[in-house]
């Protein structure tokens, strides 16, 4: 993103967990903060992205296209595949399921991650092919780590609460 402009705004996501909150941008690497209350998160997120672009400005680097796109938002649902464990009767199959978001971003599509699943990531050109498409990456992915002999990950994420909340920086003072 080109610094000649004068404000930028990038969309931080918002998340209620069974400790507090946690908030995180989602084009910005490392630019997260948990606290006890959403307005905690909000003010550490405002100063994160200003001290962020700052830096950035001093190093003479671009800063990030933002992914959301503010008419949508980001959603959290679950995944799952059925697993059936060879050393037992068929009959004992169960289901793993696992949160994720999908996140709109700038190009109108979708990309997918799921907390608890680090390395999977996938994209879809609307919601309904997002999921699917997640669906499908998970399948794949749970087939790899089983393939390698690794433990399958526990779900230790849960939907608890997600709130969308715009950050808007004047980068008069950043440039200057």
């Amino acid at each position: 993103m080109s610094k000649d402009k004068k404000n930028v705004e990038y969309t931080a996501i918002i998340e209620s967990t069974k400790d507090g909150f946690y908030g995180y941008f989602p084009e910005i690497n490392g630019c997260e903060t948990v606290a006890n209350t959403p307005e905690e998160v909000k003010e550490n997120l405002s100063k994160c992205l200003e001290d962020y672009l700052r830096v950035l400005s001093t190093d003479g680097k671009e800063f990030p296209q933002p992914f959301c796109n503010g008419n949508r938002k980001t959603r959290a649902f679950e995944i799952g595949v059925r697993v059936r464990d060879h050393s037992v009767p068929s009959k004992y199959d169960f289901q793993l399921s696992y949160v994720a978001f999908a996140v709109p971003d700038i190009y109108g599509g979708y990309t997918v991650t799921a907390p608890d699943l680090p390395g999977l990531i996938t994209y879809g050109e609307n919601f309904k092919e997002a999921r699917r498409n997640a669906t499908g990456i998970l399948k794949e992915f749970l087939k790899d780590i089983r393939a390698n002999g690794e433990k399958i990950p526990p779900r230790h994420y849960e939907i608890y609460a997600l709130e969308e909340y715009k950050v808007a920086v004047d980068l008069s003072d950043l440039l200057s």
